[in-house]
């Protein structure tokens, strides 16, 4: 479990630093990957990526121009977890979304989530 103190780290940073270190997490998840004695440090990156996507999507959600960088980083969190959603945002980009409509590029476009 990752504790309180990463969280406050975490959240002190600006939302770009903040995604680039995801970004960084998930490099290295590939790269360690390759490595079958680096399992617990993936298994560690795994969580710590999760919580980075729990953490970032409240603040894209709440830029309207940013909802699709949401959904893609809540797919990355569906991809980590092998199952679904994280704790918060289990139902943010799902059924909190109340008014989903399809834009003329065809992409999923959902309102403002409520929850956040």
């Amino acid at each position: 479990m990752i504790g309180s103190h990463i969280h406050e780290r975490y959240m002190q940073d600006e939302l770009p630093t903040r995604l680039g270190g995801l970004a960084a997490d998930l490099a290295r998840i590939v790269s360690f990957s390759r490595n079958p004695k680096s399992a617990p440090v993936v298994s560690s990156l795994f969580e710590e990526s999760r919580f980075f996507v729990e953490w970032s999507v409240p603040d894209l959600i709440a830029n309207d121009a940013r909802v699709e960088d949401a959904e893609k980083l809540v797919n990355i969190q569906r991809g980590l977890t092998g199952s679904g959603f994280g704790t918060t945002h289990r139902t943010t980009l799902s059924r909190a979304h109340n008014s989903p409509s399809k834009p003329s590029n065809g992409r999923m476009r959902y309102s403002k989530c409520p929850a956040c």
